[in-house]
């Protein structure tokens, strides 16, 4: 917040009004400047006006357009050339900001670098200008430092920007002062101009279009003068207005345009566009206008062009057709999609050559490349060259000479004719149209093809129409043709005339444009005739003998005695007993259409017969139009027969009276007879053999047969007595009879086995049929010691095929031992004489066994304590078995023993437990023990004996004395709390101790 006053004495000492503005410029610690201003006063001292706006771009490059922040902040401070000694470059860059604070580069404009000196004029060291990019740059000579500045002038070779009084506007870099240089780069920093953007504006739209008709034409005018502010032109009530003399564009202020719209970038585009034309013509092409004028205005074709073209140029440049807008008739348009040739008074009684809109838009037609923006469809994009040739070098004064010049280099003229023909300007010629058919005479019926050939030499034919007249002056209308695929023409039905002999037609073409050409009339009428078709049968023919049954092949064909074509339809062929009948169908045929007054090639179908027809004398006829699908003159004639009768005999079948004749019924009403062939079937005999015919007679050929007689196939072609197979043969009525021999093969795995009492041997047994058939089998069984089992898993076996075997099992035990024979006999079925007989000897035989053992036969108690052992007691035989269990007799010493069981009775693999109570009944001394053996005795054989031995031994003393026992340890050192054991422990008596060296305490 601090504020420092300066006072500054100036003096002048050259003469001249002055203008004095103070400086102040900061310096942050990044090192980036900012500089302010402000003016003591404003005084212009010569032609050239100082332009009051120019500042210094901020070094953070946050007022520069963002695509050239980096040029400014990096590249506009950071080049270096390689000078030679005594020289200088000065360089810098120079921007103007436009009303939207967008900034843009200075292009192209004059650039002095002037030499300070104190106290006498200035000197002008180097002329420059910018370049594309705003930036100016000097190569001087130099000797030490001097102070220098620059001024950058809004000139250039296409445009210089004064004030009405033709004062240049200038900037000046820096805005006071100035910059001290050495030998080297001396960089003078980014500026812009940041007000009065509208001179700076106006030129930069000028160098646009200048360049653009320059790189298209290679063509540009002389330098024009933009004047800014200027009130050189007004409206009728005083408001300044654009516009321009061909040399000069008079721009006021955009503020004081008000109401009005200000002028834009597309105004100066349009004045500009004025200033070609001058340079071009040396005059603007005669023609009245109104005051003021508007894109739909009606005026004159030489105002109009001089208007049209200044419009076309300022949509062109920016290839942009909404630069020209308007709403206009009753909707928003711009240049490409537009009805200004209406005029203001939006009524089409105007030529589009004295609309200045619509001359724009012809030009903009030609010139218009983008699909986007050409919703019109004028199918021209010829760019901008062509269109300025007419202009440079015929400079026509209306749009109508343009077109007289431009088909002197170019043509088009389809598309161009279109153009102009959508703003109201006729260059068109109609098309020509012409009958091609029906042209001349003849007959015609249904519906037939009227055609013309159609043809447009500046455009296109859309559309051919069709009319047709009975007197040649009254005219209906047949129909319209819009596509020219295939030629041009239409369908006529003309079932709505059904006889006139004299009828004409007629066509005419219309263009893309929706110009007509004249009609033009057939050469001469010609007939309709729609009274239908008349089908006749012609050409019948058959065989003249068949059989019943049999297929037959019939041929004609058709005459159509009518105009029309008969359409498809049904025929039908019959055998009747009178010459034109139906009474039998053979068969019904769909035909296809018969032209008028026409006859078919013919045609053949094969039919059958049928086969219940009687033998006899028939006709062959064929009905047309069985169904009467055609509307016909004559429904009369329809039916014709073939010349010939056809003899139908019946088919050959069996004499009754023998088997080797066939008879048939012919067409005379007799029976024919004939033997059948040698060799046919006839019969079978008794026996089985077969019977064949030879010369009419049914014989015996003695051989059997399976085909026609019961005979067995294996006997097929044999004669009884021969053999069919293996062990057989055909007996007397030709059956296949098996020689049959039966056996039976009976085997054991093993014939010996031992087993204990009550559990059973078991032998497998193999039952093989010997035999040649397949046979049944029972199994008895002889128990010939009268085993307590002896028994089999099944007792027959059944469909046991030759050589096959199959399987039984025999179990055989008894409960008491012994030696155990068994007979097993297998019996054949189909033969109860053939058996096989097997014995099996079973030794029956038992074990015994016993097991005592101990899990822990080592316990220590306290005196007069005891200690009980878990004794278990297995029976290891293989029998039931009782064992008794021994203690050693009493000691009379202190220690008693004893068994809570003296014997027990066990299964086989059975074990028990017994408990052995050791107890020391007189309290013996610390380290005494007691050794008890416990016997155990099998009753079933007493010599298999077991014995255990437990050793019980005493510990008195503390609780904490011995090493850990049973397997228990001891707890040693002193301890609070509770002791838990790791394992349950069984408490089989509670003590109380006394607790040594404690006071007494147990």
């Amino acid at each position: 917040d601090e504020k420092i006053e300066h006072k500054i004495s100036i003096k002048v000492v050259k003469e001249g009004e002055w203008r004095i503005r103070a400086w102040v410029e900061n310096e942050k610690f990044s090192g980036f400047n900012r500089a302010f201003f402000c003016y003591i006063d404003s005084e212009v001292s010569t032609g050239e006006k100082a332009l009051s706006s120019m500042k210094t771009q901020e070094s953070t490059g946050q007022k520069v357009r963002k695509n050239e922040g980096k040029k400014t902040t990096q590249n506009r401070d950071k080049t270096y050339n390689m000078m030679s000694p005594g020289s200088a470059i000065v360089y810098g860059y120079i921007d103007y900001e436009d009303d939207a604070g967008h900034k843009h580069p200075v292009r192209y404009a004059t650039a002095e670098l002037w030499k300070d000196i104190p106290w006498w004029p200035d000197e002008k060291l180097a002329t420059s200008h910018t370049n594309s990019d705003g930036k100016f740059e000097f190569n001087i000579d130099i000797s030490g430092e001097i102070n220098v500045y620059v001024k950058i002038f809004c000139e250039a070779s296409a445009v210089k920007s004064t004030n009405d009084l033709g004062g240049v506007y200038y900037g000046r870099i820096p805005s006071e002062g100035s910059k001290t240089i050495s030998e080297g780069s001396n960089y003078m920093g980014s500026w812009y101009f940041s007000n009065e953007y509208e001179i700076w504006q106006a030129y930069d739209y000028v160098i646009d279009e200048y360049q653009w008709i320059d790189t298209r034409t290679s063509w540009t005018r002389s330098q024009i003068t933009v004047k800014w502010p200027s009130g050189h032109c007004k409206l009728p009530d005083g408001t300044p207005w654009p516009c321009s003399d061909g040399n000069t564009i008079y721009l006021p202020r955009k503020s004081d345009m008000q109401p009005y719209s200000p002028w834009q970038r597309p105004t100066v585009l349009h004045e500009y566009g004025h200033c070609v034309m001058y340079a071009i013509y040396g005059y603007f092409p005669n023609g009245c206008g109104p005051s003021p004028h508007y894109v739909n205005s009606e005026s004159c074709e030489g105002f109009a062009v001089t208007e049209g073209w200044a419009e076309f140029l300022q949509c062109a440049v920016d290839n942009n057709p909404d630069n020209l807008a308007d709403y206009t008739c009753g909707r928003y348009t711009n240049i490409e999609d537009n009805n200004w040739e209406l005029g203001r008074d939006c009524v089409a009684d105007n030529s589009g050559a004295i609309v200045e809109g619509a001359v724009a838009s012809i030009w903009w037609d030609i010139f218009d490349s983008n699909d986007a923006l050409d919703p019109d469809y004028d199918e021209l994009s010829l760019d901008f060259d062509e269109i300025f040739y007419i202009i440079r070098n015929h400079k026509p004064n209306s749009i109508n000479k343009f077109w007289d010049y431009w088909f002197q280099h170019y043509g088009y003229k389809t598309e161009m004719n279109a153009i102009y023909w959508s703003h109201e300007i006729d260059k068109n010629n109609p098309p020509s149209c012409t009958i091609t058919s029906p042209n001349g005479g003849g007959w015609y019926s249904g519906t037939i093809t009227v055609s013309a050939s159609a043809s447009d030499t500046d455009g296109s034919v859309s559309q051919v129409e069709f009319q047709y007249s009975r007197d040649g002056s009254s005219w209906h209308n047949i129909g319209t043709d819009t596509s020219s695929s295939g030629g041009w023409s239409v369908s006529w039905d003309t079932t709505t005339i059904e006889y006139d002999s004299t009828v004409w037609v007629r066509a005419r073409a219309k263009d893309n444009l929706g110009e007509y050409s004249s009609w033009d009339n057939s050469d001469s009428s010609f007939g309709i005739d729609n009274r239908g078709a008349d089908l006749t049968v012609i050409s019948v023919n058959a065989p003249t003998s068949a059989e019943v049954g049999e297929d037959i092949t019939v041929s004609y064909a058709f005459s159509n005695n009518g105009p029309a074509d008969s359409g498809s339809f049904y025929s039908r062929i019959s055998l009747a007993t009178t010459p034109y009948g139906t009474d039998i169908e053979l068969g019904t045929f769909p035909e296809d259409s018969v032209p008028g007054g026409s006859c078919t090639l013919g045609e053949s179908h094969e039919v059958q017969i049928p086969p219940d027809v009687s033998p006899g004398y028939y006709y062959v006829t064929v009905f047309a139009d069985v169904f009467d699908d055609v509307a016909e003159f004559d429904e009369n004639n329809n039916i014709n027969k073939a010349p010939n009768q056809i003899c139908i005999n019946g088919k050959w079948g069996d004499d009754p009276s023998n088997p080797c004749k066939e008879r048939r019924l012919i067409c005379s009403g007799t029976y024919e007879y004939r033997n059948k062939p040698d060799g046919t079937v006839c019969g079978c005999t008794t026996n089985n053999t077969l019977k064949v015919c030879y010369d009419g007679t049914c014989t015996d050929t003695g051989t059997c047969n399976s085909t026609y007689c019961d005979a067995d196939v294996a006997c097929d072609g044999k004669k009884p007595g021969e053999d069919c197979g293996t062990d057989s043969k055909c007996n007397s009525t030709c059956k296949c009879v098996k020689i049959i021999n039966y056996g039976v093969d009976l085997t054991a795995d093993v014939s010996e086995k031992t087993t204990t009492p009550n559990v059973n041997a078991t032998y497998t047994l193999i039952v093989k049929n010997t035999g040649t058939s397949v046979d049944n089998y029972t199994l008895s069984v002889d128990n010939l010691n009268n085993a307590a089992i002896a028994s089999l898993n099944r007792y027959s076996v059944t469909n046991l095929a030759s050589g096959s075997s199959a399987t039984v099992l025999l179990n055989v035990t008894d409960e008491t031992e012994g030696t155990y024979n068994v007979s097993i006999t297998a019996t054949s079925q189909g033969n109860t004489s053939v058996s096989d007989t097997i014995i099996t000897k079973t030794t029956v035989k038992a074990e015994y066994g016993v097991n005592l053992s101990c899990a822990n036969p080592e316990k220590s108690i306290p005196p007069r304590g005891y200690a009980l052992y878990d004794i278990i007691v297995k029976n290891t035989g293989n029998v039931e078995d009782t064992i008794d269990l021994i203690l050693p007799p009493p000691c009379y010493c202190g220690w008693v023993y004893t068994l809570d069981k003296s014997s027990v009775e066990l299964l086989p693999g059975e074990s028990t437990v017994v408990v052995l109570n050791v107890s020391d009944v007189i309290g013996h001394p610390d380290g005494s023990y007691r050794e008890v053996e416990v016997i155990g005795t099998s009753i079933g054989d007493p010599t298999k004996t077991d014995f255990v031995i437990t050793n019980t031994t005493i510990k008195g003393g503390g609780f904490d004395t011995g090493k850990p026992v049973d397997p228990y340890p001891s707890i040693f050192g002193t301890h609070k709390g509770t002791i838990k054991p790791n394992k349950t422990i069984i408490a089989e008596e509670l003590y109380t101790y006394p607790c040594e060296e404690t006071g007494g305490h147990t």
